[in-house]
């Protein structure tokens, strides 16, 4: 039988209404408890512990509805019902998590990074948040690259090639085994005609990618550039006689760019010219080396001096090997001749 003037069956019934989530019938029950014994210690608990029960079922509808806009990539939205837990359940690490993710999520992430930082000020122990807070780093320090980058870019297209340098090494500063940061500064260097520095950040680029083929093409093309004025001012000078001259430019341009066929070639006719004759055949041989087909006729002109040094069986064997590279080259017809001659002697 029921006893309701008993304070302990209101307790009790409370309890059990406060487990189901009834609060309002549980806050009666307590109160009418209270009334038959004011100083019931219980009931004074029971409410205190209603209290806590209610905030935390008022923050569960926020989280709940904060975890819906997130999943919609409401994030705005999830960020507002996360502050309305966190106002409620201020303690709770896992709530700082999440909004932390909601930040991070809608590219906030200097509030991104103070959740994640509450979070484990809260539970030192929370890996999730830890890790979180580690991946987040790398991604504030990609965006600051990417921005440095992107800054680095505008001066050197707006021709402020200094403030493009100095924009490119702060960003080298913070990822210093990036390929692509050191391609771009060398491509700012170049633009400002500081070549040894360009050629210098394409080497970098190509030691930390050695497959990329952009680098390696780039440090030719810079290196043609280089050595473009000393190829002109050698033709210049051979036209004009000045073989002692030309010569000095052609080796000038090949101590930059030592494997240019075409430069060997020239070199070679500038040696022939000069008399230099055992070193316009090393010259023609390594231009023909470097590249047979275009240079074949590196061998005729070899066959030429020794044809000319009466050094007939040399002669004919380069006569042979332009041949053998070139058999509709301009000068195969009068190979063949004077092979045929030669062969008479």
């Amino acid at each position: 039988m029921r006893t309701p003037l008993v304070p302990e069956n209101h307790i009790g019934l409370a309890q059990s209404l406060q487990k189901k989530g009834d609060f309002v019938a549980a806050e009666e029950e307590y109160n009418q408890a209270l009334k038959l014994d004011p100083n019931n210690a219980a009931a004074v608990q029971g409410l205190e512990l209603l209290k806590t029960d209610k905030l935390k079922a008022t923050a569960s509808v926020h989280i709940e509805q904060a975890l819906k806009y997130q999943s919609e990539r409401k994030f705005d939205e999830a960020i507002k019902e996360y502050v309305k837990a966190i106002e409620i359940a201020s303690q709770d690490t896992q709530l700082h998590y999440n909004i932390g993710t909601a930040f991070q999520a809608s590219g906030d992430l200097e509030h991104a990074e103070k959740a994640y930082r509450k979070a484990l000020k809260l539970d030192k122990d929370n890996e999730k948040a830890q890790i979180a807070l580690n991946n987040l780093k790398k991604e504030i320090e990609n965006k600051k690259i990417q921005g440095l980058a992107s800054r680095a870019l505008e001066l050197q297209n707006s021709e402020n090639y200094d403030g493009a340098i100095t924009t490119y090494l702060a960003a080298i500063s913070l990822s210093p085994q990036d390929p692509q940061l050191y391609y771009n500064l060398g491509t700012a260097y170049q633009a400002a005609k500081k070549y040894d520095e360009a050629i210098a950040n394409y080497q970098k680029a190509l030691e930390l990618d050695k497959e990329n083929k952009t680098f390696s093409v780039a440090i030719k093309l810079v290196k043609e550039e280089v050595v473009r004025p000393f190829i002109n001012s050698a033709i210049q000078k051979q036209t004009t006689n000045d073989i002692l001259g030309a010569i000095t430019d052609y080796k000038k341009a090949l101590d930059v760019l030592p494997d240019d066929a075409q430069t060997l070639f020239n070199l070679a006719t500038a040696y022939q010219s000069a008399k230099q004759l055992d070193n316009a055949i090393k010259a023609y041989l390594d231009a023909a080396k470097l590249d047979p087909s275009s240079q074949a006729d590196s061998y005729f002109f070899v066959a030429a001096i020794y044809e000319e040094r009466k050094n007939n069986e040399f002669a004919i064997k380069y006569y042979n090997e332009y041949l053998n590279h070139a058999p509709k080259g301009s000068y195969a017809k009068e190979a063949k001749d004077l092979i045929n001659y030669l062969k008479t002697l």
